[in-house]
């Protein structure tokens, strides 16, 4: 098996579910954007799980050619040396198609799926993610609020999906042994306001607490046709 991106959040929690994997990420100096390197490093697979992104929504405004290169044009070099390879890709797609479709994220994650498509792989669009290894070095709601930074509710009453990363390695894990012409989304399938995350990260048992206000909706992985 292979993770691209496995030194980031996500690869580095799945990475410890996962037998010796391989890891392909820009911190070692393995580069999505090198198709010779990728085609050689894909030799070792049988399975990638394709997580390396540029994946904060403001970096990817601020920085949209960079953004562009390595959501697509990367994506493109991993299904093209996987397809030639004999390899099954597990593409880390977003909840972002859904909420943010307009955003330079939302736009790179939408023609990522096509090229998935295109080539064969299995799309799984990830909710909002807390918890587990790495997590306070995002910046999101749950972790703003466990470091004590978060300032403003914003849009208090907008409702999102929290999911647990412990979940979302369960699914990507589940979506290996997909057709690689599935589409699935890896969420609870219960939603949570902004203002309701703030109440929740009052109390000591936070953000755990979260799965347990959502009445026990734990990783609900929703094949889409």
């Amino acid at each position: 098996m292979l993770i691209t991106g496995g030194l980031g959040y996500i690869g580095q929690n799945l990475l410890e579910q996962l037998e010796n994997p391989l890891v392909y990420d820009i911190k070692d100096g393995d580069d999505i954007l090198d198709i010779t390197n990728v085609a050689k490093k894909m030799r070792e697979a049988t399975v990638c799980y394709h997580l390396a992104a540029v994946s904060s929504v403001p970096l990817c405004e601020a920085y949209p050619v960079n953004a562009i290169e390595t959501n697509i044009i990367g994506t493109l070099n991993i299904l093209k040396a996987a397809k030639e390879k004999g390899v099954k890709v597990v593409f880390a797609s977003s909840f972002a198609v859904y909420t943010n479709p307009n955003t330079i994220y939302g736009m790179t994650k939408i023609l990522g799926e096509k090229i998935v498509e295109q080539y064969g792989g299995v799309v799984c669009r990830i909710a909002n993610v807390y918890g587990g290894k790495g997590f306070l070095k995002k910046e999101t709601a749950v972790s703003r609020l466990m470091k004590g930074t978060f300032e403003e509710r914003g849009h208090g009453q907008e409702k999102r999906d929290f999911i647990h990363i412990d979940e979302v390695c369960k699914g990507l894990i589940r979506a290996s042994v997909l057709s690689p012409t599935s589409v699935i989304d890896i969420c609870t399938g219960k939603t949570l306001s902004i203002d309701e995350i703030v109440d929740l990260s009052n109390k000591p048992d936070f953000p755990m607490n979260i799965q347990s206000y959502e009445r026990g909706a734990r990783g609900a992985v929703k094949i889409q046709s």
